[in-house]
C-alpha cells in the first residue's frame, strides 16, 4: 500500500501538464481571431462579480458531481490535501479570486484539472475517453461545453 504522503504530487502534477488536454468552457468553441473585441465584452461582463461567482459555481458543481465517479487529490495554492470536503471544494471555486487557483488530481487516472482565477474555462490534463465522456455530459448538465485541445488554439 503506498504511503500517500510520500506521493510528490506536485511532480506528478508537472509531468501532467504536458499532456494532451480538454477545456470545460462556457462557450462552445473558440472564439476567431476577428471576434476578439467582442469576446473582451463578453469575458469582462462574465469576470464581473456576480457573474464570476454564478459561472464558478457551475463548475465547482462538475467537479462535485465527477467526485462520484473519481478519488480526488485537491491542491489549493500550493497545499495538497486527499479529504476535501466538497462544500469546501464549492466555496473555494466560486470564490477564487484572480490569483488563486485549485489542481485536482484524479490518480486512478492520470488525469489532472486545473482552474486558475480569473479565468472563464476549467483544463483537464491528460483527459481518456471515459474521463472525456464523463465530464462531458456533467458539463452539459450545467450548461458547459468541453473540447479538445486544438494545436493552433493558443
Amino acid at each position: 500500500m503506498t504511503d500517500l504522503n510520500s506521493i510528490n504530487y506536485d511532480d506528478i502534477s508537472e509531468k501532467l501538464f504536458e499532456k494532451d488536454y480538454a477545456v470545460i468552457d462556457f462557450l462552445p468553441e473558440q472564439v476567431s481571431k476577428e471576434k476578439a473585441d467582442a469576446y473582451s465584452r463578453t469575458e469582462k461582463f462574465y469576470l464581473d462579480e456576480a457573474q464570476r461567482r454564478e459561472l464558478y459555481r457551475r463548475f465547482a458543481y462538475v467537479l462535485i458531481k465527477l467526485s462520484s465517479y473519481y478519488d480526488f487529490v485537491i491542491c489549493d495554492n500550493g497545499k495538497w490535501y486527499h479529504d476535501h470536503p466538497l462544500a469546501v471544494l464549492s466555496e473555494k471555486i466560486t470564490g477564487l479570486t484572480e490569483t488563486a487557483y485549485v489542481n485536482i488530481l484524479l490518480p486512478e487516472t492520470e488525469a489532472l484539472v486545473t482552474f486558475n482565477g480569473g479565468d472563464l474555462y476549467m483544463t483537464v490534463y491528460n483527459c481518456d475517453e471515459t474521463l472525456f465522456n464523463r465530464i462531458k455530459q456533467l458539463a452539459m448538465s450545467e450548461g458547459l461545453f468541453v473540447r479538445r485541445k486544438i494545436e493552433d488554439e493558443e
